[in-house]
Parts: C-alpha cells; structure tokens; sequence
C-alpha cells in the first residue's frame, strides 16, 4: 500500500511540471490568437518616441504612412526622460544625440524645414553640444536661413 502511494506520489511529481507547462503553453496560444501578445502588452510607438529610442524603421514607415514628423507629440515618461515631454520627432532625436535619426527625418520630410524651422533646429543641436548632430542639420540648411542667433531659444525638455 506504502510502495502504491510512493509510486502514485513519485508518477504525480514527474507529470506535473509537464501538464503545467503544457496547459500555460495552451492559454498563451488562445491568448496570441485573440490578437493579445502572450507575455506582455505591446504599446505602438509614435514618431517621436521612436526617434529618441533609434528605431530607424519606425520612423522611416510612420512617415512612409504620411505623418508629420514637425508635430509635437507625446513621449512617455523613462523613455527618454524621467517626466512624459511633448516633442517633434526631430526635437527628440535631438535631444537623444541621435543624429543618424535626424538625418532619416531631415532626407526623408515631404517638406524640409523652412528657415525658421531650421534654426530653431540648429540651436537646439548647439545647445545639445552635439557635433554630430548639428553638422546633420546644418546639411539641410535652406537657402533662406541664416546663422542664428540662439540666445532666446530654449530646450522644450528638462
């Protein structure tokens, strides 16, 4: 009778972890078919948000799908910031010293900057202190722009 038990106890042990692992693999499976990812949720990145995490592909078909990458929008909080900011997608790569994004933005834009737009650019890429990044914009400089002069602008992040 002891030995029975043992056995049952010993069969019971070794099913388990197998019956578990199979039932979870079952829900997971119903779960990705309801259009729910299975073991976590998948909140779709904007324009700006993919610019400041480098999602060069993101950026390249959100603007294929005609959005404008001089809107502002929202960038939630730690993903470059401590605090959700609101800013264009050029800000953001801008402000992420990302400037392979800015020049994906800056080829890419149905319509380049306009000289004012481009030099609000420019200082915040000199404010940055960032190289490469101004070397970027300044390769997109209109023919209407001049040198700014960037004592009245300020960064639209912390």
């Amino acid at each position: 009778m002891v030995r029975r038990l043992i056995a049952g106890c010993l069969s019971l042990a070794v099913a388990l972890p197998g019956a578990v692992l199979a039932l979870g693999t079952a829900v997971m499976m119903l779960e990705a078919v309801n259009g729910s990812p299975p073991w976590w949720r998948v909140d779709p990145l904007n324009m700006s948000e993919a610019a400041a995490l480098r999602d060069q592909a993101t950026v390249v078909r959100l603007m294929a799908n005609g959005e404008d990458p001089y809107v502002r929008r929202e960038i939630r909080a730690d993903l470059l910031f401590d605090n959700r900011v609101d800013l264009t997608a050029l800000e953001a790569g801008i402000a992420a010293h990302r400037s392979e994004i800015v020049d994906i933005i800056l080829f890419s834009a149905r319509t380049p900057p306009d000289g004012t737009a481009w030099a609000h650019l420019r200082c915040l890429a000199q404010l940055e202190g960032d190289e490469d990044v101004t070397e970027v914009v300044d390769r997109y400089r209109p023919q209407s722009a001049t040198t700014p002069a960037c004592d009245d602008v300020k960064r639209p992040w912390p």
